[in-house]
């Protein structure tokens, strides 16, 4: 089975899709977002192309729409990136493979690479239900694959968490290079929104990106949500309700089945938008060129609260659904300060690291971190 060839493995994949998704086709091309709202778009090329400071409208253009994307309705946006930054073929490559190890690869090998071996760097393979707890009472149930940068023992810079991939090189050797391919293609993406985003909000343009880079806390993960492998009730889940950890994240997915929550509820005839909690709409799958973009617990706390950590979840389905996701954090030890810009500060100042320090803590003790964003000193001490 290991050996079949990329073009089997390929249309086998098509025919999964077809198969079980052939009942949710009307879902998939109807959703947008709440109230028919389609979620906002912001074009990474005109980022790409031109340089902070510039008075190229297309610049201007994206970062008006990055900035009421996520400052006003919904918090989140589809960032349309240039299919030669990153090909869609890297991306079904990366698929293809990953499919193969999810379902080809006995249990027993894929244990061999199984992420509890690698406590510290979170690096390998995740098996169902063994995802950490995000939501007190709800189990998730996906199967993953993590990896970052490849960094030796401690990193380039005495970091200890960073360190080296794990790989199967003996049962899938081609993973290893593909993986590392669509890795280095996103950072090109993330590395224009850490820019972008200061850009946008009047900051210094380079006050994230910055911080960003090789030594970054950034990890990519594939994950495959199996119908079979989720059972009935109301305590599971794809993935629990949770907020990601680092500045941003970068979503690719397959299809339906990921509920995003907003930070406003759009009012009728386009009036003012309420402050409140929002309300859970469900993402459409992304195309060509998309990437769902999300604010993490960082830049929540960098700013003020003037972006508000994207609180997600994964609901089970009864049809396969796959995702690459790619978390955008900063150097661990990075000092998360509240920029002055935004008022008195509302968030405790803290490092990468020490935040991460806390969710791992978090993970160790099965406890829920839904709520990451505004911990204090202890994960259950929180802002009012």
């Amino acid at each position: 089975k290991v050996a079949m060839t990329a073009a089997a493995v390929h249309f086998r994949m098509v025919a999964r899709r077809e198969q079980r998704f052939s009942g949710s086709r009307r879902l998939m091309t109807s959703i947008s977002a709440a109230g028919g709202n389609p979620i906002p778009r912001v074009d990474v090329g005109a980022l790409l192309r031109a340089p902070p400071g510039s008075s190229d409208a297309a610049r201007r253009a994206a970062l008006q729409n990055l900035r009421s994307a996520t400052t006003e309705w919904p918090g989140f946006f589809v960032a349309h990136v240039p299919t030669g930054v990153v090909p869609p073929a890297q991306i079904e490559a990366t698929y293809s493979l990953c499919s193969r190890f999810f379902c080809d690869m006995p249990d027993d090998v894929k244990r061999k690479y199984h992420v509890a071996k690698d406590t510290a760097l979170g690096r390998g393979w995740t098996p169902p239900g063994f995802e950490p707890a995000y939501e007190e009472g709800v189990t998730s149930y996906v199967e993953a694959y993590d990896m970052g940068h490849e960094h030796p023992p401690g990193g380039t810079n005495g970091d200890p968490m960073m360190g080296p991939n794990v790989w199967p090189r003996a049962e899938l050797p081609q993973l290893e290079p593909c993986m590392n391919n669509l890795y280095r293609c996103l950072s090109v993406v993330s590395q224009a929104l850490h820019v972008g985003f200061a850009d946008a909000l009047g900051l210094p343009p380079n006050l994230f990106a910055a911080h960003a880079g090789v030594n970054a806390r950034a990890t990519m993960r594939v994950l495959r949500y199996a119908p079979e492998a989720i059972p009935d009730g109301p305590d599971t889940a794809g993935v629990g309700t949770h907020t990601d950890y680092e500045c941003f994240t970068l979503i690719h997915h397959t299809a339906p089945g990921l509920l995003l929550r907003t930070r406003s509820v759009p009012q009728p005839g386009g009036g003012p938008r309420e402050a409140g909690d929002g309300e859970w709409i469900e993402a459409p799958p992304t195309r060509s060129g998309e990437l769902i973009v999300l604010i993490g617990d960082m830049l929540e706390r960098w700013t003020n609260g003037t972006l508000v950590a994207t609180p997600h979840r994964v609901r089970r389905t009864d049809y396969e659904r796959m995702s690459i996701i790619r978390f955008n954090g900063v150097t661990s030890d990075t000092r998360i300060v509240p920029h002055p810009s935004f008022g008195p500060a509302r968030y405790e100042e803290c490092t990468m690291g020490e935040h991460m320090e806390r969710v791992h803590r978090a993970f160790a003790d099965r406890t829920p971190t839904f709520g990451s964003a505004t911990w204090t000193s202890s994960p259950s001490s929180h802002r009012d």
